[in-house]
């Protein structure tokens, strides 16, 4: 299932592998769409108690996760230098633009 609604404090965001978030003026966002869709997977893979243990509690987890869903967005037509600065600057991962560059350029 997923919502749209206008408070959302992100572009998107997964809660459980049936339950994702789009802010509004990004419900046309399909590359964004997949970055979340991949996060389901992830969720349904390892559970999602397990998903969420991982993400909150380690660094090397969350870039695992989002460099695997940013990936996935790219792939879709999203910008590779965006995708960057996103992965850089918003997940507490502690790393520079040009190393999130290299994640996501392999």
């Amino acid at each position: 299932m997923i919502f749209y609604p206008k408070w959302l404090f992100t572009a998107g965001f997964t809660l459980t592998p049936w339950l994702m978030f789009i802010r509004h003026d990004c419900r046309d966002n399909k590359p964004l769409h997949l970055h979340e869709q991949v996060h389901q997977r992830q969720m349904r893979e390892a559970w999602t108690v397990v998903f969420w243990f991982r993400y909150l509690l380690s660094k090397k987890w969350r870039q695992r996760y989002e460099v695997e869903a940013y990936k996935a967005q790219i792939a879709a037509g999203a910008s590779l230098q965006g995708c960057a600065q996103l992965l850089s600057s918003m997940y507490l991962l502690g790393i520079s633009y040009d190393k999130a560059y290299a994640l996501l350029k392999t």
